[in-house]
């Protein structure tokens, strides 16, 4: 496998862009001789509704050591949320625990123990790994 660069296109909003992105890795088998002009024309066809004013980067890679087939390596580089989108997932589900332990009125809480305290530690669990699972990279 000898991975040869074939398609490079660096966007202008790539040229100046400072805040987060995200980036998208992807292998795929195609037929040989596919062109990598339309396999990058669907690329920014797929980022909607501003299209090419989100990327920032695009890169495709084509092996085509197999004769009856060619296998390509995309990246694809684009402008990412500054939204904390697991933070506040977390703290909607806190609220409606919330409202929902709220309007509990009349419980037999001896009988509710066990399950609430399994629900403490899956809710505690849950915290732990969205916040230190995912390692940075360097």
């Amino acid at each position: 496998m000898a991975y040869e660069l074939t398609f490079e296109k660096l966007y202008p909003e790539g040229e100046r862009y400072t805040g987060v992105a995200d980036r998208f890795e992807g292998n795929f088998t195609g037929i040989s001789g596919i062109r990598v002009e339309a396999i990058a024309a669907k690329i920014v066809e797929f980022f909607p509704p501003k299209g090419a004013d989100k990327l920032i980067r695009t890169r495709i890679w084509v092996d085509i050591s197999p004769f009856w087939t060619d296998l390509y390596k995309i990246e694809v580089i684009a402008h990412g949320s500054p939204i904390w989108w697991t933070g506040i997932i977390i703290a909607l589900i806190i609220v409606g625990l919330a409202v929902i332990t709220w309007k509990v009125t009349d419980i037999d809480w001896k009988a509710a123990t066990p399950a609430l305290i399994g629900l403490g530690i899956g809710l505690v669990l849950l915290v732990l790994a969205v916040m230190f699972g995912r390692p940075k990279r360097r």
